[in-house]
């Protein structure tokens, strides 16, 4: 299979509605889990939503992985909540900057540092397996950095949220037979 991917920092893209819409502005792609399956992939699909427990996951409910607390120090799929106790305040909302830092905006007027999403960026792109849902495998044959890197480092690009990066593809011009 022949598929292409972008290298550059020029990203077409567009204005979204959606909070967990992020797009990644330069190299990189973000790892996501499948719970059921516990298998990784690869995407730089950005348009990402909150589960009912609070997991930033793809449409498919795949987890976006990265650092899993303030602390950023334990990798792990990306919970966007109040906090671990019922008796915490509510969230009211949540910011993700550049460097992939979620700041949660609680009901009594605090905010936290609740995680951060994490990158991977692959030495042969082109070894990556579409498995649909704009979801990749072969990671391992790909090349990854050897770790999950923070937006900005490494040779990666940041995150910008509230954008999508627009479709790289072009329209068929026939259908085949």
């Amino acid at each position: 299979m022949n598929t292409s991917f972008r290298s550059s920092d020029v990203v077409n893209t567009a204005a979204a509605d959606a909070a967990c819409d992020l797009t990644i502005l330069g190299n990189g792609f973000f790892v996501v889990r499948d719970p059921a399956s516990n298998t990784n992939y690869a995407t730089q699909a950005g348009h990402f939503n909150l589960d009912a427990s609070g997991y930033l996951v793809t449409g498919t409910g795949a987890r976006v992985q990265g650092r899993t607390n303030g602390a950023l120090s334990t990798l792990g799929d990306i919970q966007i909540n109040a906090a671990d106790s019922s008796s915490a305040p509510d969230m009211l909302s949540y910011s993700i900057d550049d460097l992939g830092k979620i700041t949660v905006q609680l009901s009594d007027g605090t905010s936290f540092l609740r995680g951060q999403i994490m990158l991977q960026n692959f030495q042969d792109p082109q070894a990556l397996v579409c498995e649909g849902h704009q979801l990749y495998s072969n990671m391992n044959v790909a090349g990854p950095l050897p770790t999950l890197a923070a937006p900005g480092s490494n040779g990666l690009g940041v995150i910008q949220m509230g954008i999508l990066e627009l479709s790289q593809s072009e329209p068929l011009d026939y259908w085949p037979n």
